[in-house]
This record gives structure tokens, C-alpha cells and sequence, in this order.
């Protein structure tokens, strides 16, 4: 890996008080690419090897795909939706999840 560019990296943790990890996938990001779309692929292509390997069957627990800030959670949700996944991202510190209120917050203070 050379310091700079950005990669995808899938790794499996251990289940228990580990802190192993066995890396399953790495890909690099080219300049202009879409995060999302190239992580889901990725994920997408992990599963299919593992479900063919055997080592993912029907009724096995979901899988927790966690993702840095930099990656857009709810379009990463949406591109996974179709695999057995309860995803966690870190959200970046200036992002905003709702609008302000149309009157602003003194307006509502002032409600009797």
C-alpha cells in the first residue's frame, strides 16, 4: 500500500475478546470514484465467495459492514439492501440530520 491513496478493505473479526482480523478484500480507489459503489460491489463479491466457500449458509447472522466517515451511510444502505446486513457508519462531525425549524427556535420559545 503507498500512503495517500485511499482503499477499500474488507476484514473478518474474530468473534470474543479478540483483536484479530483476517483481511478478506482490498481495493483501491481510484481518483473520481464512487466510495459507495465501489464498497458495495466489494462487499457484494465477499459474500458470493464466502456463501460459495461455505462459510456463509442460510440462518447465519447478519453481517456488520462498519464504515469510516467518509463514506454516504444512508447510499451505502441502499446499495446493500438486497444482502443480510445491519450497517454502521461514523457519521463526519458537521453533518446535519434535519432542517432547522421554519420559525426558528425563539419562536417556539415563546409559546405560552
Amino acid at each position: 500500500m503507498v500512503p495517500g491513496w485511499p482503499y477499500s478493505v474488507i476484514v473478518a473479526v474474530e468473534p470474543g475478546r479478540h483483536s484479530s482480523t483476517a483481511p478478506l478484500d482490498v481495493v483501491r480507489l481510484a481518483p473520481g470514484d464512487d466510495a459507495a459503489t465501489v464498497t458495495a460491489t466489494q462487499v457484494h463479491d465477499v459474500v458470493d465467495r464466502l456463501t460459495r466457500a461455505g462459510h456463509r449458509r442460510p440462518g447465519d447472522p447478519g453481517i456488520l459492514p462498519v464504515a469510516d466517515a467518509g463514506y454516504d451511510g444512508p447510499r451505502l444502505a441502499h446499495v446493500l439492501a438486497d444482502l443480510p446486513v445491519t450497517e454502521l457508519v461514523r457519521m463526519r462531525s458537521g453533518r446535519v440530520l434535519r432542517r432547522p425549524h421554519p420559525r426558528g427556535l425563539t419562536a417556539d420559545l415563546r409559546r405560552p
